[in-house]
């Protein structure tokens, strides 16, 4: 039951080595994408890609993680000049692009090298590094020299060559892949970004797991993946150790049907990054039997307009860019296989256990959230949520004190947890507070911290309450059973099954998922608060939804 990157899928949909593929998606997607970017030469706001702000007059700033769209923009002009067609000439792509890149250096230059992305003021470490480094990527392939020496930049690499290692390992690896691709273009203090950006990859908290905010988090580790290719493509920094072992990390949790994240990971997200998985195909072939189920067309249409705009796109026309250069030959066919096959990774908090069509993940911090993929149907199962006095506490939530007991034999396996109930702060946007952001805009970076203290990181617990779950797999019977006892409730606290939504703030997070209507469909007060629910595996038919057993069932 060790760790194993072997898949059993029989039938391949291999999209991510079909540059044809991926041309069509992007003819579908250019429309939305163009739609948010002022085009007008003539505009004040011309080359701002926030419609909230240039064309709605909804906010005052705009946000500038959205900058990130050059990029694409730079690689379909190139890609339009070798006989693609995407509706526009590569002309029109390259001005929009250059706009972009001028509105960015000067955005930079003004605010000291850092970019806003949510209120003003706020001086963002994601929006900057994501839109700086497409920025320079941009600047490099069009040849826009006077873009590569912008003061805005260098302030930028300035600032970021004091930055370490935080919680949210993709943006410290973005991080990494800009400072190391302006170092290497600029002859830019180059001993001192190789060490800044050792320490980056090197994550002595999480022992270079890429973990996000307390936990493994399969959508941003395709960001955090994304970046390291980047950085191989870019030969700014060796990181090909790094790269090739989250790839197996993820190739673990792709599911049967090409779906990759869940509710039962750190961050909740239910998209990925499509370059990252490329790159690591080609560098280990056997990957590529797994990364060849990936969906990216669902991916990417359950992405809204601001989504697209993000890091998502750019990693698409990267994906196309590497296939038109080097197109993939190699066979991505896998053979069934019959057994169950277990991936233990209980250090970033996950467990995964597959067989055939059938795949069940567990997020063992977050009260055993479970989502089970069988027959072609998904099951989403985040626990429980309690109400007490207008306050809502889930079990759905990131818990260092959560500790998993894992027992495994031949027969079965067997996972237990008490989890307790928590609850994030609420935060409501009103017309006072924001005129109250724009008043404390000059303290910016420490309303930042705050925010990711009461929406991100810190949980407040519901003394009392406590949820005891275990699942247990018997392997040869392919029997699921769930069994669920909630103690110390309140005489009137209201306990209903949760709703397939963590309460976390994580905003690429709550795109639609497979097997969310059956799940809010499921949502019910208790009056029997000890159940047990079973689900035969054994038939690859599509099973019914599982339910309690007759004798300990609700009302």
């Amino acid at each position: 039951m060790n760790h194993t990157t072997e898949h059993n899928a029989s039938e391949i949909r291999p999209a991510l080595f079909d540059a044809g593929v991926q041309v069509a998606l992007l003819r579908r997607l250019w429309p939305r994408v163009l739609g948010q970017i002022d085009r007008d030469p003539d505009s004040p706001t011309h080359g701002s890609c926030d419609r909230h702000h240039w064309l709605y007059r909804l906010q005052d700033f705009e946000s500038g993680v959205l900058h990130q769209a050059a990029w694409p923009l730079a690689v379909c002009a190139e890609l339009i000049e070798e006989g693609v067609a995407f509706g526009f000439s590569a002309a029109y792509a390259r001005t929009l692009a250059t706009a972009i890149m001028q509105r960015t250096t000067i955005a930079l230059k003004r605010h000291g090298g850092l970019l806003d992305e949510y209120y003003p003021g706020e001086r963002s470490l994601p929006g900057t590094v994501f839109s700086a480094y497409a920025t320079l990527k941009s600047a490099l392939l069009l040849r826009q020299d006077a873009i590569l020496h912008a003061p805005g930049l260098e302030r930028t690499a300035t600032l970021l060559l004091r930055h370490r290692p935080t919680p949210a390992a993709n943006q410290d690896v973005a991080a990494a892949a800009f400072l190391g691709l302006y170092a290497t273009h600029r002859r830019w203090h180059q001993a001192e970004v190789a060490d800044t950006i050792a320490l980056l990859l090197q994550r002595s908290a999480d022992q270079g797991r890429f973990d996000e905010y307390g936990g493994g988090d399969l959508g941003y580790a395709s960001v955090t993946l994304h970046y390291l290719a980047c950085m191989v493509a870019d030969a700014s920094h060796p990181c090909e150790t790094q790269l090739d072992h989250l790839a197996s990390f993820l190739a673990d949790f792709v599911s049967p049907s090409g779906m990759l994240g869940g509710e039962y990971a750190a961050r909740s997200t239910t998209y990925f990054l499509p370059y990252g998985f490329l790159l690591a195909a080609y560098r280990q072939p056997r990957l590529a039997k797994i990364f060849g189920r990936l969906d990216i067309s669902s991916s990417f249409n359950r992405l809204d307009d601001r989504y697209l705009l993000h890091y998502s796109l750019g990693s698409l026309v990267d994906t196309l860019r590497h296939l038109r250069r080097s197109p993939w030959v190699n066979e991505t066919r896998t053979t069934a296989e019959s057994g169950w096959r277990i991936h233990d990774h209980r250090a970033s908090g996950l467990l995964a256990m597959v067989r055939g069509e059938s795949a069940l993940y567990l997020g063992l911090r977050k009260g055993l959230t479970w989502q089970l993929e069988h027959a072609g149907v998904t099951t989403i199962d985040c626990g429980y949520r309690i109400q007490r006095r207008n306050q809502t506490y889930a079990t759905c939530v990131i818990d260092p004190a959560c500790h998993p007991e894992i027992t495994m034999t031949p027969e079965q396996v067997t996972v237990s947890v008490i989890s307790r109930f928590l609850a994030y702060r609420n935060l409501v946007m009103s017309p006072w507070k924001v005129v109250l952001l724009r008043l404390l805009g000059f303290l910016g970076p420490w309303l930042n911290g705050y925010f990711k203290k009461r929406l991100i990181k810190q949980a407040r617990p519901l003394a009392g309450p406590r949820l005891r779950r275990r699942l247990t797999l018997t392997l040869q019977d392919a029997l699921l059973t769930v069994e669920d006892d909630i103690q110390g409730l309140a005489p009137d606290d209201r306990c209903v099954v949760a709703p397939p939504v963590s309460p976390r703030l994580v905003p690429s997070a709550r795109f639609h998922q497979p097997g969310e209507a059956d799940a809010l469909l499921r949502r019910q007060t208790l009056s029997n608060t000890t159940r047990t629910r079973q689900l035969p595996l054994a038939s690859q038919e599509q099973a019914s939804p599982l339910l309690d057993r007759p004798n300990l069932g609700e009302g």
